[in-house]
């Protein structure tokens, strides 16, 4: 199943994936401004880093967010073709 959503969405070239991340354009936009905030600051180099991880594991989590939103977007698809949901019910 998952080969086959993986397989529709670079069909799609990204374009379910990109209304997705739109959600959290306003999100990103600001952890591009914090991080040119923290390399302006004078900080010893281990707290910059430190922060700097924080922001990257912020911006990680908002693109996973827009990922899984998307393929939960595309398993309702999946799902919906009378066959895929028949063959489904037969595995469980």
């Amino acid at each position: 199943m998952i080969k086959e959503i993986w397989d529709t969405i670079q069909e799609d070239k990204l374009k379910v994936y990109k209304l997705m991340r739109i959600e959290y354009e306003e999100n990103f936009l600001e952890l591009d401004l914090d991080r040119k905030r923290i390399h302006k600051k004078r900080k010893n180099k281990k707290e910059r880093n430190k922060l700097l991880r924080a922001n990257t594991k912020q911006h990680l989590y908002y693109c996973c967010k827009a990922l899984n939103n998307t393929v939960n977007h595309y398993k309702a698809i999946y799902f919906e073709n009378d066959y895929y949901r028949l063959k489904r019910l037969i595995e469980v």
